[in-house]
């Protein structure tokens, strides 16, 4: 059978949340808090089950980055990226470069391309599919996602767009938090990943 690999990014091949910890490192912490802040409505919504997730994140990523030059964001994306390394989980990414030896390998995550690529580059081969961010006719962001933000059922929807014929392949999937329990689901082998 055809051996496909998903393996999600923050928590399982770094530890913590990159898109918290990139808000910090583009914007400073303060600015980043102030952010939080005027998103708090969103969050606690979020947090009581009246929206989405992934809609409170949007509102957030609009506070923190609405306006931004599409450039100047990739390049701090960049930059951020190279700062990853010390975040590194050894045992995912031994298990991640394995499985691009054997077949087609993915990151499948809710964080933004525009970190995540850069990051995987030195892999090669894996392919990133996550969250992206919309950008206006001056190529400045807009503060919205031009995806839905890529975690639970999305992951699996954006995977199978990749490989049509996922069904029929032996998947192993890598995460470690409920936003990838779909792809674990429908994973011949899933690894539940511990430790932030």
């Amino acid at each position: 059978m055809k051996q496909v690999a998903a393996f999600d990014f923050d928590g399982t091949l770094i530890h913590g949340d990159s898109f918290i910890l990139f808000g910090m490192y583009a914007r400073g912490r303060c600015r980043f808090v102030w952010a939080m802040l005027k998103a708090v409505p969103w969050l606690l919504a979020w947090k009581t089950g009246l929206i989405k997730g992934g809609t409170a994140k949007e509102r957030l990523f609009g506070f923190l980055y609405k306006g931004m030059p599409r450039e100047r964001f990739a390049e701090l994306g960049r930059r951020f990226a190279s700062t990853l390394s010390k975040r590194e989980k050894p045992e995912t990414l031994a298990a991640l470069r394995e499985a691009l030896r054997r077949g087609n390998t993915y990151i499948v995550s809710a964080s933004v391309r525009e970190w995540v690529e850069p990051w995987a580059e030195g892999l090669g081969g894996v392919k990133v599919i996550c969250t992206e961010a919309e950008s206006d006719s001056q190529g400045c962001l807009t503060g919205r996602f031009a995806t839905p933000n890529c975690a639970g059922a999305e992951k699996v929807r954006r995977l199978r767009e990749m490989e049509t014929a996922l069904d029929e392949c032996e998947l192993t999937a890598y995460g470690d938090s409920s936003g990838d329990d779909e792809l674990l689901a429908i994973a011949s082998w899933p690894h539940r990943v511990t430790g932030k």
